[in-house]
């Protein structure tokens, strides 16, 4: 097991290197192929995959996106929803920026199966405790070297808000003393060092709940629960979403209440709890359609019809798409028409439509 996990170690470090275009990065929660995964681990690097996946495709980092969806579909060949998205960036792409991102993943590819064959080659030439000890070193280095650099990082950021923070400590204006734990809490989450940001939105939200308007608070509770899901800890996520939910409905904020409940359905869907990811994507279409926003209606229609997809309810998935056409043809956003097509195509395939399916292919 050390020594599987120090040749991931060495990949993850040669293909972060690579794969500098874009800005991508690779974490190291990255398995290395041909590496053995217990089945209780091949979920949580699946879900990596695809968390990191969905967050490149919104950033419109598309090369980066495809890679993560091809993982995530080898560690579970049979899930649809990455191969469902990747249809989605082919359709969406044109032909020439299509085969740029292509090449890269391909060259990525390359790259991290011959840092592969490398490690393997490697490592039958050093014997069983050489390789324990250089792993167990490996680790600790690695270990060292990423907290000296995580401390720093947290140095810099608290001494660029030391003289702030003092005075507004100091003083008696909590919502000042509020503004500036925000933008700590913000510095950090820019910084990914989510544990210290939550703790400085708890020091926010605390002040923003007895002085300040729900328009504040709501807006805290928002932040800390991104920060909780870009964390891992989905349902501390949803426990903060449902607060600032509970703070938007009191202040009248429909449109933001309508984001919030998309955000605790995206989370139930991340979490693979279907019923309630339906159940608050339908609440926010509801919404969303009271206060005749159609572009953000759209998009629920869209995510909606993924998750019927992914349970196989292939004739709700169909109805939520072609509402979600609609919109797109009547707004006249034609760039958006594109994926949602391919869906319908795959869906009515699925349910052996094939004329219907043609229809949406061209």
């Amino acid at each position: 097991m050390k020594i599987q996990k120090s040749c991931t170690a060495l990949l993850t470090f040669v293909v972060v290197s690579f794969l500098v275009w874009d800005g991508y990065e690779l974490s190291g929660n990255s398995f290395s192929p041909g590496a053995a995964i217990r089945q209780d681990d091949r979920q949580v690097v699946y879900k990596d995959h695809i968390r990191k996946a969905d967050k490149f495709l919104a950033d419109k980092n598309y090369a980066a996106a495809m890679f993560e969806y091809e993982k995530a579909s080898e560690l579970m060949p049979y899930e649809e929803y990455p191969r469902l998205k990747m249809q989605g960036i082919e359709a969406t792409l044109g032909e020439k920026e299509l085969a740029e991102v292509k090449k890269k993943v391909e060259l990525a590819r390359k790259q991290e199966q011959e840092e592969l064959k490398k490690a393997q080659e490697t490592s039958a030439e050093v014997t069983q405790p050489a390789k324990q000890e250089k792993a167990e070193f490996n680790e600790f280095l690695q270990g060292r070297q990423q907290q000296t650099k995580r401390d720093s990082i947290r140095k810099s950021i608290f001494d660029a808000f030391a003289d702030e923070l003092k005075r507004v400590e100091q003083g008696k204006d909590m919502l000042a003393r509020s503004s500036v734990y925000r933008k700590i809490a913000d510095a950090f989450r820019k910084a990914k060092d989510e544990e210290i940001a939550i703790k400085y939105y708890q020091k926010a939200v605390e002040i923003e709940e007895e002085f300040g308007p729900q328009e504040n608070v709501s807006s805290v509770y928002e932040e800390m629960a991104d920060a909780y899901y870009s964390s891992g800890d989905f349902q501390n996520s949803i426990n903060s979403y449902e607060k600032s939910l509970s703070a938007k409905e009191k202040s009248g904020d429909k449109a933001g209440a309508s984001k919030v409940l998309s955000n605790i359905a995206g989370v139930y869907e991340t979490t693979y709890d279907y019923k309630n990811a339906i159940d608050y994507y339908q609440k926010s279409a509801k919404l969303k359609d009271s206060i005749k926003d159609e572009p953000g209606l759209k998009d629920v229609m869209d995510d909606l019809g993924n998750v019927y997809y992914k349970q196989k309810i292939l004739t709700s998935s169909i109805l939520s798409y072609e509402k979600a056409v609609k919109i797109i043809q009547k707004l006249n956003m034609k760039e958006a028409l594109g994926p949602v097509y391919n869906k319908l195509g795959v869906a009515h395939y699925e349910m052996v439509n094939v004329v219907e399916a043609q229809k949406f292919f061209k």
